[in-house]
C-alpha cells in the first residue's frame, strides 16, 4: 500500500490544485493516508507563499486524524517550499493513519 493524497477542497481527486484555482481560495483541503510502512505525503497547495512569510510560518497547517491504527503515531508538518506542505508520520507496526489536513493561507486583502 502507498501513501494517498486525495483532495477535498478547492479541487477533488488525487490531483493538486493548480496555482491558479489556489489564487481563488485561502485554504486547501486533503484526506492524506499513510499506511504503516511508510512515512512522508507530500501536500501541494499552489499558494505561491513568499520567503519572508514562510519565515512567518505561513501557511498554516492543521490536522485532525480520521483513522489511527492500534498505536498513536507521532506527526510533524514542515513548510517544504512555496508549494508544498511535507508531512512525517512515525513507522512502526499499528500506526497506520489516516489524516484531514487543512492548509491555510492568512487572509490579506490583496490577496
Amino acid at each position: 500500500m502507498a501513501v494517498t493524497v486525495t483532495y477535498k477542497y478547492p479541487v477533488s481527486g488525487t490531483t493538486p490544485p493548480t496555482i491558479a484555482q489556489s489564487l481563488t481560495t485561502n485554504a486547501v483541503v486533503a484526506s492524506v493516508e499513510l499506511p504503516e510502512a511508510d512515512t512522508i505525503a507530500l501536500v501541494t497547495h499552489n499558494f505561491q507563499t513568499s520567503t519572508a512569510e514562510l519565515a512567518f510560518l505561513s501557511p498554516w497547517v492543521s490536522y485532525v486524524s480520521t483513522f489511527c491504527g492500534t498505536l498513536a503515531a507521532t506527526i510533524v508538518t514542515t513548510l517544504t517550499n512555496s508549494v508544498v506542505v511535507t508531512i512525517t508520520k512515525s513507522a512502526a507496526v499499528g500506526t497506520a493513519t489516516t489524516l484531514t489536513v487543512v492548509i491555510q493561507r492568512p487572509f490579506s486583502m490583496i490577496r
